[in-house]
């Protein structure tokens, strides 16, 4: 199974986040992806598929190095018109600009954060100040915004294309998508997520043929709610999420069993939340459950938002799943 890898990753470097009160160093940070190509290349799970950035001469796909890309990367018409699928226009125009804006009031500071949100005038339009655009396209204060944020983004976005053509070609692709996406909203950043990545892939799918049966799984500790906000009211992507409770675990406010779908959807979205110390065994029985769903739609294509937070020792998440389990589960999926 062949990788897809971005350069472009490296430039997404922020110092700190503000975590349960504290302001911290980052959890999410290059090494994470990092750490995955090393393992992929030392267990020799297949081909890397390395996307050199648009600015750096592409004569060494493999190189790691960071890239030092001083110029904000255009995304090609193709992949831009992507992402205008699955998030609103405003709010891509406001990844690609805030850093700047926010530098112009506070020019010491090399990541920015939001301060106060949008709960009591929703319906209000943008606004003009940079702090009060944070917390418009933002639900939390832990996904600081740098001056590589967006360059990022777009290679993160430009992975789940490839990874979509790849599997078109071949049958199966992993795209090392690094920021991950599944927290991402319409028009709402969070969770160290900007551009959904698995909602860019499935519109990848779509657009190619629009006949298409699409299914996203989402099998990270934390629910999917970007995901799920995006294609909620919508027919032609079936969403299934298995998660930490929400009623105490992030995101908290989307996940719960009772959402199967909007208006225009229903049955279309299945959430499986576990609570804190599920073990393989009865984690496997829902992931049974919600294949046995997924199934029932006889997709064409199977996006899996894969995360594996869900192990024992995860700083931050409380399920139980051992070394051993993951590989049950990929002779599982």
């Amino acid at each position: 199974m062949k990788t897809v890898y971005s350069l472009l990753h490296h430039e997404h470097a922020p110092e700190r986040e503000f975590f349960r009160g504290n302001l911290v160093e980052c959890f999410e940070k290059p090494d994470r992806a990092l750490k995955i190509l090393q393992e992929i290349r030392k267990r020799s799970l297949g081909e890397i598929v390395t996307l050199p950035a648009p600015t750096v001469e592409s004569g060494n796909n493999n190189r790691e190095e960071f890239v030092d890309s001083t110029t904000v990367i255009e995304p090609d018409a193709d992949l831009l018109r992507l992402i205008k699928l699955v998030h609103k226009e405003a709010y891509i125009s406001f990844v690609r600009t805030i850093f700047q804006e926010w530098r112009r009031v506070v020019p010491t500071q090399s990541y920015a954060l939001p301060h106060t949100f949008n709960r009591l005038a929703k319906d209000r339009a943008e606004p003009a100040s940079p702090y009060a655009k944070l917390g418009y396209y933002s639900f939390d204060t832990g996904t600081p915004i740098t001056a590589g944020t967006w360059n990022a983004a777009i290679g993160s976005a430009w992975c789940a294309f490839k990874g979509k053509e790849i599997v078109r070609k071949e049958g199966m692709a992993f795209a090392l998508c690094r920021p991950p996406g599944h927290h991402a909203h319409w028009d709402i950043c969070g969770g160290y997520c900007f551009f959904n990545n698995a909602a860019i892939a499935a519109a990848a799918f779509r657009t190619h043929d629009p006949t298409a049966t699409v299914a996203i799984l989402d099998v990270d500790y934390h629910h999917g709610n970007g995901t799920q906000s995006i294609f909620y009211d919508r027919a032609d992507v079936f969403f299934a999420s298995i998660h930490g409770d929400p009623t105490h675990d992030y995101p908290y406010f989307l996940g719960y069993a009772d959402e199967t779908g909007g208006q225009n959807a229903p049955g279309q979205n299945a959430n499986f939340p576990l609570p804190r110390g599920t073990t393989w065994d009865q984690y496997t029985r829902v992931l049974d459950a919600a294949l046995e769903k997924i199934e029932s739609q006889n997709p064409q294509y199977l996006i899996v938002s894969l995360g594996v937070d869900t192990f024992r020792g995860d700083a931050i998440s409380k399920f139980l799943l051992e070394s051993e389990d993951f590989r049950t589960y990929a002779l599982t999926e």
